[in-house]
């Protein structure tokens, strides 16, 4: 019998074999499994194939494997664990009988309840909608309180759909089984449910019962029927809500949103009331963070409705400091990054200006901090496609390394939204240096992946004049690494390779190896894919400490997994040099391969992992995987069938 542990996965056993004897049982093993898993072995066929392409007749076995792998497992909480994640599985791929199957071979243990808790919540949440009547028979098997109200709720909330409200609260009551009141249990789809139906009386009444004597909850529940019923327009239920609302906070984002609606509705005079009262309402509170989050709601609904004047009678009730008024613009700013006109832009940003100009006679807490605030300011306007102002306004930090980060900033924002032009402007008129270098790179690369091929070509044409022209710059390492990526991604793998040689710091330039490596095993030729793979082996391999190795040849693994190279990526497991740690490494890269739906290869890795618990843990996920992809082949799943011995 095996115990199954995952905490054994960061233990390191001892071996008594030597090093070149287990490397030697090690690939036996391997070639035993190739043995096992091929055509020719008439029992293992069914599983080789399952593996190497699962559909749906591959589920009756693997779930037989499973059933096997499962059985040597001797910790019951490992072994029921295991059966949590199949159960999960199947139920969620609508398969409830074999899901109930596995349920009725969980080891029964006080101390692992829980874990059949979780099976049966996973069984309610995703069999609700096979059958009501078989989800409450697993309801009331759950003895934990909490998996039951989870599960109680997920069953409530599926009736709410199926049945409507007056069916969902018939079992409500009477699947409540403790002697306190219901709490939150499928409260908001219940509510929403009658008030879509007309009912919002019955739902005013429901939520007062379900919120007891927590009045913020309450707030909570009626904010969110507000919203739901705006929605569904339904503007006059939805205003009937309003003084039902206790919290200040939450009762003037549900006014301003229903103010925003009837603005739209041509009720002016009305939404201009609702406004008047939320900001009396936020003027009145006394936390400055509330104050904060009621301005945020109110500019959302002002700029929604195309009233950004309510958003200036309100700065004052918001704060009488600078800052906080600066800092209000600039989240209208921001709310109306798209949505604001270029004249109302203009003028919350001379607003904003004129408030940062404001000299300050004594500075304290509320005044503002100007660099932050240009900062601030100007990060917005490039968001909102004004990179001229964005760059004047950065140009006004007075301390130089700020200014050059937000400069650098800006043109990331700016390329991202294709102004490529603007971008290659304000790279142009920065000193010749590292900095426009890097920035030039990453806008070719950014161009590229839009399909910008004339501003790629011309980005990186301008970086390769500040590096290789007659006053040739000195790169950073991260720009030589990224320009290395830059010419192996278009097949130039020498040049990267020469890029990486002026590479200072070791680890980057191993990890631009690796990079090379995987556009060279993608499209390059044979004889470059073995080169490249010395190079970049060599390279990791000089590396100290072993944790940083293992690492980068993880890294390099990935690589080679992704391009479909599993058996180099498996070999690799020989430059590391304990037991334990190339277990993890070959656990790992399973993992890399499983989520490739490369199977076999998974099962040729982890056929070498010393540890019995690592490898029937991995040995489980990979006969999982297989049997996830076979059951996602279903087109129509069968109807579903009550069990009858519940």
């Amino acid at each position: 019998m095996i115990s199954l542990n995952p905490s054994k996965l960061h233990q390191c056993s001892r071996l008594s074999a030597r090093r070149d004897v287990r490397m030697i049982i090690s690939i036996l093993v391997i070639l035993m499994n190739l043995v096992f898993l091929s055509p020719a072995a008439g029992a293992e066929k069914d599983r080789n194939s399952c593996l190497t392409a699962p559909d749906l007749d591959c589920v009756e076995t693997l779930n037989q494997q499973l059933d096997r792998l499962e059985n040597r497992m001797q910790d019951s909480q490992d072994l029921n664990l295991a059966k949590l994640r199949r159960i999960t599985l199947l139920a969620s791929r609508n398969q409830p009988d074999r899901a109930h199957a596995v349920l009725d071979t969980m080891r029964p243990t006080t101390k692992n309840q829980s874990i059949k808790d979780s099976a049966l919540l996973a069984m309610v949440t995703h069999l609700n909608q096979y059958s009501p009547e078989y989800s409450k028979k697993l309801l009331y098997q759950i003895k934990s309180p909490g998996f039951f109200e989870m599960a109680r709720d997920s069953y409530i909330s599926y009736l709410v759909q199926s049945s409507g409200p007056d069916a969902a609260l018939k079992q409500l009551k009477e699947t409540n089984r403790t002697a306190h009141k219901m709490k939150y249990v499928a409260v908001r789809p219940i509510s929403h449910a009658l008030a879509n139906n007309g009912q919002v009386e019955e739902a005013i009444a429901f939520i007062g019962a379900a919120s007891g004597s927590n009045p913020l909850q309450k707030s909570k529940f009626f904010e969110m029927l507000v919203t739901r019923l705006l929605d569904q327009d339904k503007l006059n239920d939805a205003a009937s809500l309003l003084s039902q609302i206790e919290d200040p906070l939450l009762r003037v984002t549900a006014k301003m949103a229903v103010a925003a609606v009837l603005h739209k509705n041509r009720q002016k005079d009305e939404a201009q009331i609702l406004f008047d009262q939320s900001r009396r309402e936020m003027a009145s509170m006394n936390s400055a963070q509330q104050r904060r989050q009621a301005f945020d709601a109110l500019a959302r609904s002002a700029i929604e409705c195309g009233r950004t004047d309510w958003i200036n009678q309100s700065l004052k009730d918001l704060s009488a400091y600078p800052k906080d008024q600066i800092d209000a613009l600039i989240v209208s700013l921001s709310i109306g990054v798209h949505r604001l006109s270029r004249i109302e832009r203009e003028f919350f940003v001379d607003q904003a200006i004129a408030l940062i100009d404001r000299p300050v006679a004594n500075s304290s807490a509320s005044s503002p901090d100007r660099n932050q605030a240009w900062s601030d300011l100007a990060i917005t306007l490039a968001h909102s496609g004004d990179a001229a102002l964005a760059v004047q306004l950065v140009n006004r930090i007075t301390n130089r390394e700020w200014r050059e980060r937000d400069h650098d900033h800006i043109v990331l924002i700016i390329s991202h939204n294709a102004q490529f032009q603007q971008a290659f402007d304000i790279l142009s008129r920065q000193a010749a240096g590292d900095k426009p270098a890097f920035g030039y790179i990453r806008l070719a690369e950014i161009a590229h992946h839009s399909g910008q091929e004339k501003w790629a070509n011309k980005s990186i044409s301008a970086a390769r004049a500040l590096i290789e022209g007659p006053d040739a710059i000195l790169l950073k390492d991260r720009t030589s690494v990224m320009l290395a990526a830059y010419e192996s991604r278009r097949g130039h793998y020498e040049l990267a390779e020469m890029r990486l040689r002026h590479v200072n710091d070791k680890q980057e330039q191993a990890r631009g190896h690796i990079v090379n490596l995987g556009f060279v095993a993608e499209e390059g030729s044979s004889a470059d894919y073995q080169k490249f793979l010395t190079i970049a082996e060599k390279a990791i391999l000089a590396l100290e400490p072993p944790n940083i190795r293992h690492q980068l040849l993880e890294q390099l693994a990935f690589q080679l997994i992704m391009r479909g190279k599993s058996d180099p990526a498996i070999a690799l497991m020989q430059a590391v040099e304990k037991d334990c740690a190339r277990d993890r490494y070959l656990a790992k890269i399973a993992g890399m391969m499983r989520s490739h739906s490369q199977l076999i290869p998974a099962q040729h890795a982890i056929a070498a992992i010393a540890s019995p618990a690592i490898q029937i843990a991995e040995e489980h996920q990979i006969l999982l995987t297989a049997l996830r992809i076979a059951l996602d082949q279903q087109v129509n799943p069968a109807a579903f069938k009550p069990i009858n011995r519940l």
